[in-house]
């Protein structure tokens, strides 16, 4: 849909801009100096309009960003905790198998001579 708009928009922009050349070029020579700077004045208008509003799509874009990568660090943060624990009670399940197992052997071996 993004790449609909831009090609739209770049449409527009080539269809105004052939329209103004077309114009300036029919009315140059009987357009004053003033309607001149006029027009001149209202390009840049557009074009600073268009400006803000591409920064404004921008910081909006920048605010999402910064959420989704806030929630994916909230996630993060309560799923490594529990991560933690269990790794914890593994390690002590582990630690008491081995304590078991030196305490008394489970094999003995005793041979008789004789």
């Amino acid at each position: 849909m993004g790449c609909h708009v831009l090609h739209v928009r770049k449409d527009f922009q080539e269809f105004c801009m052939s329209t103004f050349r077309a114009d300036s070029q029919s009315h140059e020579s009987s357009v004053p100096a003033n309607a001149q700077s006029e027009a001149s004045k209202s390009r840049l208008s557009h074009s600073l309009l268009r400006l803000h509003k591409s920064m404004e799509a921008s910081r909006q874009h920048e605010q999402q960003m910064q959420r989704l990568f806030k929630n994916w660090e909230d996630r993060w943060s309560s799923q490594s905790t529990e991560l933690a624990q269990r790794l914890e009670y593994i390690e002590s399940q582990l630690s008491d198998l081995s304590d078991e197992e030196d305490a008394s052997p489970r094999l003995s071996v005793v041979s008789i001579y004789g």
